[in-house]
């Protein structure tokens, strides 16, 4: 079970359908045209970035799940079957709803993250 909580409310979406995230490199390559090998900085890794897609069969859900991304706030997301994508978490980009075309009743709820390590 997917539980989303912030100091505003608790959020419980019906499904997680998608969870997809990557993390940017933050090497530093320094190419010199006078060697051929180059100068390498190590950096760790930006932390995970991506888009969650989450399903509500109930308008009004939606709505809010909507409502509370758009606050200035954090986010904890848990995920009691997918221990891996537990994160603390804020809005970075986009948030969008969509009504499902090919049920008609199902809410589509995209929130673009930027996790907080």
């Amino acid at each position: 079970m997917l539980t989303i909580t912030s100091s505003a409310a608790t959020i419980s979406p019906d499904l997680s359908v998608g969870y997809s995230w990557d993390s940017a490199s933050q090497n530093i390559v320094h190419r010199l045209l006078t060697n051929p090998e180059p100068i390498i900085t190590l950096r760790p890794a930006e932390p995970r970035s991506g888009t969650l897609t989450l399903l509500f069969r109930d308008d009004a859900a939606a709505l809010e799940c909507e409502r509370i991304h758009k606050l200035a706030e954090v986010f904890t997301l848990t995920d009691t079957t997918r221990p891996g994508a537990d994160m603390r978490y804020v809005v970075d980009g986009r948030v969008g709803v969509e009504l499902d075309p090919s049920t008609g009743h199902i809410w589509i709820v995209t929130v673009d993250f930027q996790a907080l390590e």
